[in-house]
C-alpha cells in the first residue's frame, strides 16, 4: 500500500491562495490566514471559512498578528506602522484602526513586524489642588465607626 493511500489528506492541497501568515486563537477552534493579497480569511475547524478582510478595508500590507488571550480579537501590525484591531465575535469583522502611542511621531512610519498582547495597567498619577480635601469623598473617614459590641438588651 502506498503512502498517498494511506494517509490521503496529507497529499492533497486544502489551500486555495498563497499565505504569508497564519495565526491560531488561543482558546477555539478558528484559524487566521494572511494572503499574499493581503486579505485577511478566518476559518473555522481549518476549512468553513467564517469571513474574509479584503485588501479594500485595510490598505496597508499586514505584517504581523497576535491575538487576544481571550480569543475574542486580534491585532494586525502593518507595513507602514499602522495597527488594527479586529473584533471577531460578530458575524462580520469589526475593524477599529488604533492610535499609535505619543512616544512614535506621527510623521515617521516604522514598520510592525512584531506583536505580542500583555496586559497593560495604566499608572494612576495623584494631582494636587489648592484648597481641595482628597477625602472629602471617603464615607468611611467621615462616619463613626460602628461598635463591635451586643447593643444592651431592652428591659
Amino acid at each position: 500500500m502506498e503512502a498517498t493511500e494511506q494517509f490521503p489528506i496529507l497529499y492533497r492541497n486544502l489551500l486555495t491562495h498563497d499565505v504569508r501568515l497564519i495565526s491560531c486563537c488561543p482558546t477555539t477552534d478558528l484559524i487566521l490566514l494572511v494572503s499574499v493579497q493581503n486579505e485577511l480569511k478566518l476559518y473555522r475547524k481549518g476549512s468553513t471559512l467564517l469571513w474574509t478582510i479584503g485588501a479594500e478595508d485595510i490598505d496597508a500590507t499586514v505584517n504581523a498578528v497576535a491575538w487576544h488571550p481571550n480569543g475574542k480579537e486580534f491585532v494586525a501590525g502593518c507595513k507602514d506602522g499602522s495597527l488594527y484591531n479586529i473584533n471577531v465575535c460578530y458575524d462580520s469583522p469589526q475593524i477599529t484602526e488604533c492610535e499609535l502611542s505619543e512616544m512614535i511621531p506621527a510623521e515617521s512610519q516604522y514598520a510592525i513586524t512584531s506583536l505580542r498582547w500583555i496586559k497593560y495597567a495604566q499608572k494612576k498619577t495623584e494631582e494636587y489642588i489648592e484648597g481641595f480635601d482628597p477625602n472629602a469623598f471617603d464615607i468611611d473617614s467621615k462616619l463613626p465607626l460602628l461598635s463591635e459590641k451586643s447593643p444592651q438588651p431592652p428591659k
